[in-house]
């Protein structure tokens, strides 16, 4: 009988957190800071903007953004109701 890739992925180890890449996490933190609200951002961090940032797609382990976005809130992001109604992150380039 063949292992579907779920049964293979589990077989082998692999976890949702091998799909993180820490170097896109360091670039956001390096580059954004986090901002009080909408009306004093750079830029609004909705989730389809983040998944697109970090390439985060749903695997068949589940959704490596919930990841991503727990490290972001372990570093001071909080995530927040935009004007559009939609959760999101509000964020401020920092300064070179």
């Amino acid at each position: 009988m063949k292992k579907d890739n779920n049964e293979e992925e589990k077989s082998s180890g692999v976890s949702l957190e091998d799909y993180i890449i820490q170097d896109k996490i360091n670039a956001f933190i390096q580059h954004y800071k986090p901002a009080k609200d909408e009306s004093t951002c750079d830029e609004v961090y909705t989730d389809a903007k983040l998944r697109q940032f970090f390439k985060a797609w749903p695997c068949t382990l589940g959704d490596p953004l919930s990841i991503y976005t727990n490290i972001l809130g372990e570093s001071g992001f909080i995530m927040k109701v935009s004007l559009s109604g939609e959760p999101a992150y509000f964020v401020c380039q920092r300064e070179n």
